[in-house]
């Protein structure tokens, strides 16, 4: 456990140990003394994504040396609330899964706040909005042919 961190009064959903409650800069954090996850509110998970100084903080973050995690559950439950959270992909292309509580805050294993953020300095955000954008216009466009289709437009003549 960091130095500067104190037990919280929630418990891990992978190993149900105390989190430690982590000063990370200006904020702060509630990390897994065993695991090494870390559960953060959607305020700092936004620092996290957009401002220097804070990925900087996450990055100094040392988790614990690693240590065997109990059967694999692919669903969390919050912290705080008990609730099962949602998984979503962070983004196209990052191969990071986040555990999600809409009222209290993203989890993140132990490698995800580092994968997050090399992700987003290598260009990978702007690389996966363009992405959806080409998705979207090409959604746009299907669309477009099936309705043309649907009601017998011939400038739209199908190949066969």
């Amino acid at each position: 456990m960091p130095a500067d961190a104190t037990n919280s009064n929630h418990s891990c959903p992978r190993c149900n140990v105390s989190l430690a409650d982590v000063q990370m800069g200006q904020d702060h954090l509630q990390q897994c003394p065993q695991c090494g996850a870390v559960f953060v509110d959607r305020k700092t998970f936004q620092k996290i994504c957009t401002d220097q100084n804070t990925q900087t903080c996450a990055l100094a973050l040392k988790p614990p040396p690693p240590a065997p995690i109990a059967a694999a559950k692919p669903y969390l439950k919050c912290p705080q609330c008990r609730q099962l959270m949602n998984r979503y992909k962070f983004a196209r292309g990052s191969a990071v899964v986040t555990s999600i509580c809409r009222a209290h805050g993203i989890w993140l294993d132990r490698d995800a706040p580092r994968l997050i953020i090399e992700f987003i300095r290598g260009g990978g955000l702007e690389r996966a909005r363009e992405v959806e954008n080409e998705l979207g216009k090409m959604a746009k466009a299907a669309e477009e042919l099936d309705r043309a289709l649907a009601i017998g437009d011939s400038s739209h003549t199908p190949i066969i």
